[in-house]
Order: C-alpha cells, then structure tokens, then sequence
C-alpha cells in the first residue's frame, strides 16, 4: 500500500493554487480505497472517509481533515 501512496506524490496537481485546501494524493487515496471498499458515489466516498478517519491518517496527511467539499 505504500507503494502505491508513492506514486500518488508524482501526481501533477494543475488546480490554482490559491483554491487548495487538501492534498491531490489524499484526494484521490481516499477515492481510491472507498471505492475498493465499494463506495459508488461521492457521498459514500465521504461517509468512508468519515468513517475510517483515524485508519487514513496512519498513511495520509490531511492537513485540513477530510475532503468534504
């Protein structure tokens, strides 16, 4: 799984600057294992994050928490 989180860190973020609040690779991580866990839409993309919160910050950083918007 680290390998993988690796190569999330390659990935080029072209959103404006200045309208960042979370990291591309958690972003997408998080996309990532909800929708392995079966999560088909985005608010159950959030309700996993939510939900597996303290799990996710062993591997991701999320500054500003999780992605709600």
């Amino acid at each position: 799984m680290l390998e993988v989180l690796k190569y999330l860190e390659y990935v080029e973020d072209k959103r404006q600057p200045w309208k960042i609040k979370h990291k591309a690779s958690d972003c997408i991580a998080i996309t990532l294992f909800a929708t392995l866990a079966n999560a088909n839409e985005w608010t159950e993309i959030q309700a996993f994050a939510e939900a597996n919160e303290e799990f996710l910050r062993q591997y991701l950083e999320l500054p500003n928490g999780i992605p709600l918007d």
